[in-house]
């Protein structure tokens, strides 16, 4: 079948990598015409293994790694960045080539890209699912983050002031989802999740410090916080909670002893409830009102995954013991 011959067609390639490694011009010669098959519409079902190809060399070529991502650059990265409105065909092939790239240095190249993925982000009610993967890979470079929220020299305006369009589409898009189906909320909203995230965690530098303040004051009058104790609450089957839920309830004596086996879609809830305990820390961080408001119903939450009586996700424990850290810290303060 098709699969298969892609496959067989792939090892080839890689053994004439291996074959070409001492030849720099024939390597050059490869990585471009993959590159222009990853970028090209007619290529079908060839255009994601020819992404993939490339990202190989990028993780195990070191001494390549420039001209790989300059051929990157100017062959997918450059053409994608002229197309304005709209999402064409091409640029849909383009940008999910690129969200293939898990190499550690490829959010580099993304970089110049981060106000065109913002604006593409911000173009519909419910964003392309590739741009929104780049966007929250791009956010691994504080670059990126800066540049998107209007406070790097060359994106800043005149009145000095962050830019909210795109805290306030995360926001948007959150609550779309939200309010279509818990299962659209597990496939779709991880992304999201880290995007909101790191928009709360420019920390250092005074400048950085007043824009966190500003990007989660926005967040704290959207109410974000609730819609994401009302997602980590939905996360889990009717019977895996008991006593009432009351978000926000003033019944401090009513404790639920909650079961991570319980979750719904065990292996994708995990990852969502993961992300939600991240961007409540991110919040919780900045805004005592927040945290005050919610932590006596996380924190039954943050401790599910120290006292599950089973081996737990180690990402879900990691993102209960930052949120539990948070919470410490406060208390220990005041």
């Amino acid at each position: 079948d098709v699969q298969s011959k892609i496959q067989a067609w792939s090892g080839n390639v890689q053994i004439l990598f291996g074959r070409t490694s001492t030849n720099i011009n024939a390597q050059v010669t490869l990585l471009r015409t993959l590159a222009n098959l990853a970028a090209n519409p007619k290529s079908g079902a060839l255009s994601i293994p020819c992404a993939n190809l490339i990202d190989g060399q990028l993780i195990s070529n070191k001494e390549r790694e420039d001209a790989i991502l300059e051929i990157v650059h100017d062959i997918i990265v450059e053409p994608l960045m002229q197309v304005t409105g709209e999402i064409s065909p091409e640029a849909d092939v383009m940008i999910n080539a690129l969200s293939c790239f898990e190499s550690p240095i490829f959010p580099d190249i993304l970089v110049p890209m981060a106000n065109w993925l913002k604006d593409m982000y911000c173009l519909t009610p419910l964003p392309h699912e590739g741009v929104t993967r780049l966007l929250a890979h791009a956010f691994t470079r504080r670059a990126s983050l800066e540049a998107a929220l209007g406070l790097s020299s060359s994106s800043q305006d005149a009145s000095g002031e962050i830019d909210l369009k795109l805290p306030r589409h995360v926001v948007s898009v959150l609550e779309n989802y939200k309010g279509k189906s818990e299962t659209m909320w597990q496939k779709m909203a991880l992304p999201h999740l880290e995007i909101l995230k790191v928009t709360t965690t420019l920390s250092t530098g005074s400048t950085t410090t007043k824009a966190s303040n500003s990007v989660v004051k926005f967040y704290e009058s959207k109410h974000l916080h609730i819609t994401l104790m009302m997602a980590c609450h939905d996360s889990f089957e009717a019977e895996a909670t008991t006593g009432e839920a009351g978000i926000g309830s003033d019944k401090k004596d009513i404790r639920r002893k909650v079961d991570v086996k319980k979750l719904k879609n065990h292996t994708r809830c995990v990852d969502v409830v993961s992300a939600v305990f991240n961007a409540l820390g991110g919040l919780m961080a900045y805004s005592h009102r927040i945290l005050d408001s919610i932590a006596d119903e996380l924190v039954e939450y943050l401790l599910l995954a120290i006292t599950a009586d089973h081996v737990t996700d180690p990402v879900l424990l990691a993102a209960s013991l930052r949120g539990l850290c948070v919470l410490l810290q406060h208390y220990k303060v005041n």
